[in-house]
């Protein structure tokens, strides 16, 4: 399980109390959003990036927030509501607006490794086969036995925002459907696809990509993400040319909220995550409505993203947490 990454940043000194005056925003962004908390410390909110499975879980309790808004992705703000809702806990504030911006989930995936499973995988390079033969040797595959076992690379998705999303677009691809339930994870041929999945593949700490370009083919073969995470990657990056991005059918789609979390000072905070946490996000790789795009995005191989985000509820993503946690 990759440990939960936590770092404070804030406009005022480290170590100074969650509020310093009533006039300060308090924002916390899950990890892959933290371009937009760096961005408000900038304007003197106090903020705190974390793995969002962290925030859930404090969120989830009795205890006081301790922040204003949370910049998250949807179904993780719902996976909060319907846990305190079970809980029988008084609902967080409702508002903050619609979807700030929007990414396509990708594959990123090393090309020589992509050719040889476009042959193992004759319906396209889809997460029902990458999961199916994750931890199979690359001899059963067509590939060479220097390349040791297939390895898929993933963030845990119980505590990762982009992690969970993954596992639904594949769980989705699994099933060939976003409308399954969490009886439909019963399944005795879906639980063997995701233990294979699970075990076969490898998690990584920090970003498994990074780590794929610094040391190589031998860290992972394919990694899930997002694709304001791999386009800016990979462009920076002298092995970028060597990996080919892959956008899975149907795409599926992360969206940027900013959920309210006090009732006193969420309108603050989310005025100015609007106002400057959206530019962030645009030059971090985001693709947001009035500003220009990440090399790459306006490529033949970059779809135009659906109206929708084709992926699981919110209540079965988080039945698929509990899914993973039971398999390890």
């Amino acid at each position: 399980m990759v440990a939960a990454a936590v770092a404070i940043r804030s406009g005022g000194a480290v170590g100074e109390g969650l509020r310093s005056s009533d006039e300060t925003a308090r924002v916390v962004c899950v990890t892959e959003l933290a371009a937009v908390c760096d961005a408000l410390a900038e304007r003197g909110a106090q903020v705190t990036v974390e793995d969002a499975g962290v925030t859930a879980g404090r969120l989830a309790g009795p205890d006081d927030p301790g922040h204003d808004a949370w910049v998250t992705f949807g179904p993780w703000r719902d996976i909060v509501f319907d846990a305190r809702r079970r809980a029988t806990l008084p609902p967080l504030p409702d508002g903050g607006g619609g979807v700030l911006a929007r990414s396509p989930l990708v594959m990123v995936v090393w090309e020589d490794r992509a050719t040889v499973l476009e042959q193992a995988c004759p319906r396209g390079l889809r997460w029902r086969c990458i999961g199916g033969r994750a931890g199979a040797a690359w001899t059963d595959l067509g590939g060479p036995a220097a390349w040791g076992p297939f390895k898929p690379a993933a963030v845990d998705p119980t505590t990762s925002a982009t992690g969970l999303l993954v596992l639904g677009q594949a769980a989705g691809d699994f099933f060939g459907t976003t409308d399954f339930s969490s009886r439909d994870m019963d399944d005795d041929r879906f639980l063997g696809w995701l233990t294979a999945l699970e075990r076969g593949g490898v998690a990584l700490a920090g970003s498994p990509l990074q780590r794929m370009l610094t040391q190589g083919p031998a860290v992972a073969d394919v990694y899930g993400t997002t694709e304001a995470e791999a386009l800016p990657l990979l462009q920076r990056a002298a092995r970028g040319d060597q990996l080919r991005v892959v956008y899975p059918e149907p795409v599926a789609v992360a969206e940027v909220v900013a959920a309210p979390l006090t009732a006193d000072g969420a309108g603050r905070a989310i005025s100015i995550i609007e106002d400057t946490g959206v530019t962030a996000l645009g030059q971090s790789g985001w693709r947001v409505d009035g500003q220009g795009t990440v090399d790459g995005q306006g490529s033949a191989d970059a779809p135009d993203l659906p109206a929708e985000p084709n992926l699981p509820s919110a209540g079965v993503l988080d039945a698929l947490r509990l899914r993973v946690e039971e398999i390890r």
